[in-house]
């Protein structure tokens, strides 16, 4: 993805701009945002499997983060409806991080059932993200 930084010269403040698609503050697009939620809450694999996946990195690498803190951020995001603004937000769980993940995974499924008529009978993987082009 390719990007450019802009620095004003009166308050030194850095713009980052990319591509339309791409999630506010943050250097992902939105694609690859809604794949890692669907990855991590829908399939249930390892932060760093997800990472692996999403940045197209070897999954046998040695190097794997075991976490990746981003991964909660954007389920805060994904549950206040700053993240996919087409979809009314859910009521935030209080604290455990296990039920707000699975707060963030009723999301991912609403968000499979926006899918197009054309891609019912495709992976789940696919309809998620064909979801998610409806609503963001």
């Amino acid at each position: 993805m390719r990007c450019r930084r802009f620095r004003c010269w009166g308050c030194k403040a850095v713009v980052l701009v990319g591509p339309a698609e791409m999630v506010a503050r943050s250097r992902f697009l939105g694609r690859t945002v809604v794949l890692a939620l669907f990855l991590w809450t829908c399939l249930d694999e390892a932060q760093g499997i997800v990472w692996a996946r999403c940045l197209e990195h070897p999954a046998d690498r040695r190097d794997l983060p075991e976490r990746w803190r981003s991964l909660a951020r954007w389920g805060r995001k994904a549950l206040t409806g700053a993240l996919f603004p087409g979809l009314s937000p859910a009521p935030a769980p209080a604290s455990p991080p296990a039920v707000r993940r699975a707060a963030v995974r009723g999301l991912i499924e609403r968000l499979m059932g926006h899918a197009d008529r054309a891609t019912r009978e495709a992976t789940d993987e696919i309809r998620v993200l064909a979801g998610a082009l409806q609503v963001m």
